[in-house]
């Protein structure tokens, strides 16, 4: 004996789509420097890990208002801005 296939519901389509407002990026990006950015290299062995964080650094770092992480090749690196 086989399984019943039964058929699939299907959403309804939604006709109306919503249209969004692009925030403003500000033009001006300020500048970074090795001051405000530390980088962290991943290593891969029995999963990734990251061997050493500059840890005064760090604590400085963390200070900024504005912090985001970006991956690029075997780097994490952690941006401050002010």
């Amino acid at each position: 004996m086989g399984r019943k296939h039964s058929k699939r519901k299907t959403k309804p389509k939604s006709k109306h789509k919503q249209t969004t407002n692009p925030t403003s990026i500000p033009t001006t990006q300020p500048e970074l420097t090795s001051e405000n950015i530390i980088r962290l290299k991943l290593t891969t062995r029995k999963g990734t890990r990251i061997e050493s964080v500059p840890s005064k650094k760090l604590e400085k770092l963390s200070k900024n208002k504005k912090l985001y992480w970006k991956l690029e090749g075997d780097w994490l690196i952690l941006n401050g801005l002010n």
